[in-house]
């Protein structure tokens, strides 16, 4: 999962002690990335929510989700919204993305967990 927990930093003479400033992230921490998905066809595009923990939070999911969307099925990608949550939602949730893709890119790309795995993410969840 790759969680950074601080330490410190030596550069010859100097020390730096690195210290998170958040501290309302889970805890125990996550042994795993977690996700739900759902994605509502719209005619000529199909409008996704995809809400995760541990994975897809350092970019704001720039690299990790979009970029592994656009890789998955190409141009297209349209509506693109990222929030990472002050702190985990009810359901433990750290992010929310949504965006529109392509028609009948949902069982190529989300359903199967294909960009989700790319990301990092779950491989488990599929798209609904």
């Amino acid at each position: 999962m790759n969680w950074k927990s601080g330490g410190v930093y030596a550069n010859g003479a100097y020390n730096y002690d690195i210290s998170p400033t958040r501290t309302n992230r889970p805890f125990p921490v996550p042994k795993e990335s977690s996700a739900k998905c759902y994605g509502v066809y719209h005619g000529f595009w199909t409008r996704y929510n995809i809400r995760g923990a541990g994975w897809a939070t350092w970019d704001k999911g720039q690299k990790t989700l979009r970029g592994n969307s656009t890789r998955c099925f190409g141009h297209g990608l349209t509506g693109w919204y990222f929030e990472y949550f002050d702190e985990p939602d009810s359901n433990g949730y750290e992010w929310l993305a949504k965006f529109n893709s392509p028609v009948f890119t949902e069982a190529r790309c989300y359903a199967n967990n294909k960009v989700q795995k790319w990301a990092g993410g779950p491989s488990n969840d599929g798209c609904h």
